[in-house]
């Protein structure tokens, strides 16, 4: 008879995405003996979560059996049979021969792509709403805040209707990690007669591994440009807020940690440095992403031609 994993489920997942062959998951775990419950190891007391690449040999048998099962976001106990584990040697001295292992295991992430739950949602809305009433109350308050604020806006209605499309924004972007479903993989018992599972090469793993750091590295670039161009966007207003000065008011610039009064003509040179910094910047990054998404682009080929849909390379979609 073969052994196979049970699994039951904690906490459900988002129930469209799943793992595939050659996706790097982030989890967080608790290993005990199914023997006595006597805990072996934990992610949690390390406060860190556990990264790997499943369904390629880098876990225990189990692991690549059951964590393709489980959603963005779900948290199960995996019961492991010792043959699906570590077998008759057992490892480490913790885990004896032939041991059976329960796991406490939650799927926090594929491909750096996280879960946030309804309730997480609901309060970084709270949190943004706050931001937005706090602003307007500002604009309320504040002469010298709301005069500046009408040029731009008009009045008290298109500052707030302003305000109200940056929550709508960062709320979009938040939710935006659980809008990119997988198709759930197929159980075994699914699979036609004629259908095999392709080996996998010292040399394919390379490849993966690779399109795998590729991959977040392009992911850093990207959050690293959303941030380099809100501040383009920042430094735009801060010039129009120049402009609005008169001639004789004085401008307050950041020099190391104090700020120093100078003149417009001297906060706008100031202004149009940290612009062209930021101009260099966005155009490094760019071009380094050009060259990570030509060598991916790459990978992508070689491993397809290989495993085809037994393998997903698909990334999150960036603006």
């Amino acid at each position: 008879k073969k052994m196979s994993v049970s699994v039951e489920v904690k906490t459900k997942g988002d129930g469209k995405n799943f793992p595939k062959v050659g996706d790097k998951v982030e989890i967080h775990y608790v290993g005990t003996l199914k023997s006595d419950g006597t805990e072996f190891d934990s992610s949690r007391k390390r406060n860190k979560v556990f990264e790997c690449t499943i369904g390629v040999g880098q876990v225990i048998a189990g692991w690549d059996e059951a964590i393709p099962k489980m959603s963005m976001g779900e948290r199960s106990i995996l019961t492991i049979p010792s043959k699906l584990a570590y077998g008759e040697k057992g490892k480490s001295g913790k885990i004896g021969p032939n041991a059976d292992l329960v796991f406490d295991v939650e799927l926090i992430a594929i491909n750096g792509k996280k879960h946030y739950s309804p309730e997480q949602l609901n309060k970084y809305q709270a949190d943004l709403e706050k931001w937005a009433a706090k602003k307007l109350k500002e604009y309320d308050d504040d002469a010298s805040f709301r005069e500046k604020r009408d040029k731009k806006h008009t009045n008290r209605e298109g500052y707030a209707a302003w305000l109200q499309g940056e929550v709508k924004t960062a709320l979009a972007a938040k939710e935006a990690a659980l809008q990119d479903s997988k198709p759930k993989p197929k159980a075994v018992s699914d699979r036609s007669a004629d259908s095999k599972e392709i080996g996998v090469t010292w040399e394919d793993q390379q490849r993966i591994n690779e399109f795998g750091r590729l991959n977040v590295r392009l992911t850093e670039i990207n959050d690293e440009l959303a941030v380099k161009k809100k501040n383009m966007d920042d430094l735009g207003d801060a010039e129009g807020d120049i402009e609005c000065l008169l001639e004789d008011d004085a401008c307050k610039i950041k020099v190391g940690t104090l700020y120093v009064e100078v003149s417009n003509e001297e906060a706008e040179e100031y202004v149009q440095e940290c612009k062209a910094e930021q101009e260099e910047e966005i155009a490094s990054l760019g071009k380094e992403k050009d060259t990570i998404t030509s060598k991916m682009d790459k990978l992508k080929v070689l491993l397809y031609q290989k495993f085809g849909n037994q393998i997903n390379l698909e990334t999150n979609p960036q603006e």
